[in-house]
């Protein structure tokens, strides 16, 4: 009952193998979003990495998800680093990834286009 809080049904349904290659898999998209889909215009930084965030947790559920996201963020650091490392910036997108599962499965909207009102509320 409870495991359905942190992990997804898809990564629930898997083996622990399988498990942890979704979650490589999906830090491997987030460096790839903090690394090459960031980009700055004058002093505002631009980036798709809330995007691959509230992707990661709705793929993967909230624990694998919000560790995906801080591990994306770190090697997305330490391959091409923008100043000094903030640990906080990995735990928000990881809080992104929490919030976005807990949102589009917790949140209790029945009716026709339900589903579309939960992503509207997560983006």
């Amino acid at each position: 009952m409870y495991k359905r809080w942190f992990f997804s049904d898809t990564v629930l349904s898997l083996s622990r193998s399988k498990q942890l290659a979704y979650i490589g898999v999906v830090t491997a998209f987030t460096v790839v979003a903090n690394t090459f889909f960031e980009f700055k215009l004058a002093d505002v930084q631009f980036s798709l990495t809330i995007l691959f965030s509230a992707l990661s947790g709705l793929i993967l559920g909230a624990a694998p998800g919000f560790l995906a996201c801080f591990l994306g963020d770190l090697f997305g650091f330490l391959l091409h680093p923008f100043g000094a490392y903030s640990p906080w910036v990995g735990i928000s997108t990881g809080l992104i990834a929490v919030i976005a599962y807990l949102i589009v499965t917790f949140l209790p909207l029945r009716f026709r286009g339900g589903l579309q009102v939960r992503l509207f509320i997560v983006a």
